[in-house]
């Protein structure tokens, strides 16, 4: 089910009837009309979104990309109140101010600030406890990091964005959610986020994505290995949520295994791991290879891979005819500096070509947000420029003339 943007919409209204108006509307398959707040109608397609309650209270389940869709829109229209989601059992709730993201609450125990913290190795485990003790109807823990002298104000305000930023990411964890919003209520406090809200939204929404990819390829049998203990170590300490995390892997190598043990919620244990694999720290074995249907195929990104793989093939055949080692290892790091802080969906493996598992995370990006193929496209041309240059400091003056030869012919 498509709407395709290249045209505007128009929307004409009459007695007891909406009409939405547009050349590229796909009427081949019914849509759905749910109510989602008092300034609010959405528009669903039947395989993404279904009445829960019933229309008129306002709670509808949304898909991952149906929900980034119906919080930015709604988010554009200026919405102040609250948009509830329910998981499971729990309930999260972001709160916006004039379209703007202000404040999260969460009634799950692994988000309250101080278990957010801890994870992050804001504070230690020491510092969770005795300041958790402490916490009672009058005096809230930020309060008492406060007072212990743990955090100082500009810390709080800090911890809290991070907070606010883990909840909403996590409502990207899960297939479906439950979602209600309500107008005009107030947070009990506010968070101003510095940037822009729909990135930050899109970044969740992509983090999601690969995360419900790395769930899928789990299986019962899979096993969980450090990648270099000695290294780990020294990043993670004991007594540091990912130090004791590791600590358990020793013990407990299968992932059912470690995901009870982490004292964490089956999502948040995932994730954990997720986060450990996903820059490097793990080794995971077997895992499903991802499938693709043939309308998942990037055919434009493909392209440009293939583009990459070939002229650094190209490169390398030279340096090993010259005997010449090709600094592999920093091509490696330079692309994990691509990455940024976002989730590294660039990956390369020690030979210098893409792995499987990131071809797969760009094909599944790429399909679901279009407009982020450019964002890809530079970074692979960064990629071919710095293989360039690297030829240029290694390679004799005749080899290098070659190489631009092909890079102006073959890429360009």
């Amino acid at each position: 089910m498509k709407v395709e943007n290249t045209e505007p919409l128009r929307i004409e209204t009459g007695d007891n009837l909406v009409s939405v108006l547009g050349e590229n509307l796909d009427t081949t398959k019914p849509w759905h009309i749910m109510y989602a707040s008092p300034s609010t109608i959405v528009l669903t397609g039947q395989e993404v979104g279904r009445s829960y309650k019933g229309s008129e209270d306002g709670f509808f389940v949304l898909n991952q990309e149906n929900f980034k869709m119906y919080f930015t829109s709604l988010a554009a229209t200026g919405f102040t109140g609250a948009i509830s989601v329910e998981i499971e059992s729990e309930t999260k709730t972001i709160y916006l101010l004039s379209g703007k993201v202000v404040f999260a609450s969460s009634s799950l125990i692994d988000d309250r600030l101080g278990e957010i913290c801890y994870r992050h190795n804001i504070i230690s485990l020491q510092d969770l406890l005795n300041s958790t003790v402490k916490v009672d109807d009058k005096i809230k823990f930020g309060q008492v990091l406060l007072k212990d002298q743990v955090m100082n104000n500009m810390g709080i305000s800090l911890a809290l964005k991070k907070q606010v930023g883990e909840i909403i990411k996590s409502l990207f964890l899960s297939d479906y959610l439950i979602v209600h919003a309500k107008k005009n209520v107030a947070p009990v406090t506010e968070v101003i986020f510095l940037g822009d809200d729909d990135d930050f939204i899109d970044d969740c929404y992509v983090y999601g994505l690969v995360y419900m990819q790395f769930t899928r390829s789990l299986m019962p049998e899979t096993q969980i290995q450090m990648t270099n203990k000695e290294h780990l170590v020294k990043i993670f300490p004991e007594s540091t949520f990912y130090g004791d995390m590791l600590a358990l892997i020793e013990q407990y190598s299968k992932v059912d295994e470690l995901v009870q043990h982490l004292n964490l919620s089956r999502a948040y244990a995932l994730n954990a791991i997720f986060h450990l694999y996903i820059n490097g720290y793990l080794r995971m074995a077997p895992l499903s290879e991802a499938t693709f249907e043939k309308g998942d195929i990037n055919e434009s990104l493909n392209e440009k891979i293939h583009t990459y793989e070939l002229f650094v093939k190209y490169v390398k055949d030279h340096f090993e005819a010259t005997n010449v080692e090709f600094p592999v290892h920093e091509l490696i790091e330079f692309v994990h500096q691509l990455n940024g802080n976002r989730v590294p969906l660039l990956k390369i493996d020690k030979k210098a070509y893409f792995t499987k598992e990131s071809i797969a995370r760009l094909q599944k990006l790429t399909k679901a947000l279009p407009h982020k193929q450019d964002y890809f496209n530079v970074r692979l041309d960064s990629m071919m420029r710095f293989v360039m240059q690297i030829a240029q400091d290694n390679l004799s003056e005749d080899l290098v003339k070659l190489v631009k030869g092909y890079y102006y012919d073959a890429v360009l």
